[in-house]
């Protein structure tokens, strides 16, 4: 983890420069800080939106995107069937999606 996030740190100042090249300082700071502010705002809608869900409905988009469990190690963790995993993950997947949609216009 330490490695990676040194290297994304590394990546990130590379970029930072060649896009610093390519605007006016305050150019780059305006849009750095636009996209900072977009960034916050689409967090706390994920956020908003992840609470709204049930608890075993959070619990299986958790486990499947951010921890990245299969579908049978979910249904052991969450002793229920892989059939119940796949249906909260995609109930749980349109519900967010519907929900984000509203806010990205889409």
């Amino acid at each position: 983890q330490e490695r990676y996030n040194g290297i994304q740190a590394k990546i990130d100042k590379l970029t930072d420069l060649r896009l610093g090249d390519l605007l006016t300082n305050d150019e780059y700071a305006h849009q750095k800080e636009r996209l900072l502010q977009e960034q916050r705002q689409l967090k706390e809608k994920l956020n908003e939106a992840m609470q709204k869900l049930s608890i075993p409905h959070r619990t299986v988009i958790t486990l499947f995107e951010i921890d990245g469990l299969s579908h049978s190690e979910i249904a052991e963790v969450m002793g229920c069937s892989e059939g119940t995993v796949r249906s909260r993950l995609h109930y749980a997947k349109q519900f967010l999606q519907g929900e984000l949609g509203k806010y990205l216009g889409s």
